[in-house]
């Protein structure tokens, strides 16, 4: 099979809703091979594109957010415990066996619960 000419087109994003459609045709000159045509036609269009909307690439990475620490957890800890502590029966207890192993706190309301919920022999 014979090649003679390449062509390469690509379709950029410029911003919400908006694109840009840009391509090259490039004869291929002998003891030249197709993806060499289509490497070099690929390269001119993305840095054709680059030099003209530099806006649209970011050579560094955007700074990292932090997560501002919120007071919710322990509100959450501690209506926990108190759900655990709030138990009347053994059987309601013992669906709470496996988040108790999660924190010590769980666990001390736990344990403390069983013992004061386990029948005195």
């Amino acid at each position: 099979m014979k090649y003679d000419k390449i062509f390469y087109q690509r379709l950029f994003p410029t911003g919400p809703y908006s694109n840009e459609k840009l391509g090259i045709e490039l004869i291929i000159e002998p003891g030249e091979t197709a993806e060499q045509g289509l490497t070099a036609a690929k390269m001119i269009i993305e840095k054709w594109h680059r030099d003209h909307h530099p806006e649209l690439y970011v050579d560094h990475p955007a700074p990292e957010i932090q997560p501002e620490k919120s007071q919710a957890p322990d509100k959450r800890t501690n209506s926990l415990i108190d759900d655990i502590r709030s138990c009347k029966e053994l059987k309601v207890l013992e669906s709470y066996r496996i988040l108790a192993k999660t924190k010590p706190e769980f666990q001390a309301a736990y344990d403390e619960m069983i013992e004061k919920l386990t029948p005195k022999q």
